[in-house]
């Protein structure tokens, strides 16, 4: 919605800017006239996979000047995409906005109020385990 906040219904990313099944220029999507972009003045929203008990790809990015590749795995349901949107506000102006990225893998956002998603309550008795591995490499290194 206008604040952010998902709104508990998934949506596919086929045709959108949201769409990374194959490799894209993230700032080329920012840029795509889409009111989803619009609302968080870049990417803040989460992408949906399958929670898995073993950790699956759910990302690969790689900069294409140096060829360093970040590939993240992890059990989570999803991750979020943040583009540093507001970085120029928050850094001093060390940075201007969408110099970066952020990849949080998590359960759904505002699960609590959202029925549709899977409940993010941990009874006491409950144990929650979750694994993200972040692998960083070089392409020529493979």
């Amino acid at each position: 919605d206008e604040t952010l906040i998902p709104l508990g219904d998934l949506q596919s990313v086929a045709d959108t800017p949201f769409d990374f099944s194959t490799y894209a220029v993230i700032g080329d999507k920012i840029q795509m006239a889409d009111p989803q972009i619009k609302i968080g003045h870049g990417f803040d929203h989460h992408l949906v996979k399958n929670a898995s008990e073993e950790p699956e790809e759910c990302m690969r990015a790689q900069h294409t000047g140096s060829g360093i590749r970040l590939i993240v795995k992890t059990t989570q349901p999803g991750f979020q995409l943040y583009s540093g949107n507001f970085l120029a506000d928050s850094s001093h102006g060390k940075f201007n906005n969408h110099q970066g990225f952020c990849i949080e893998t998590q359960a759904y956002p505002d699960a609590i109020n959202q029925p549709g998603f899977s409940s993010p309550i941990l009874r006491a008795e409950e144990v929650y385990e979750e694994k993200t591995i972040f692998r960083v490499e070089s392409a020529g290194l493979g």
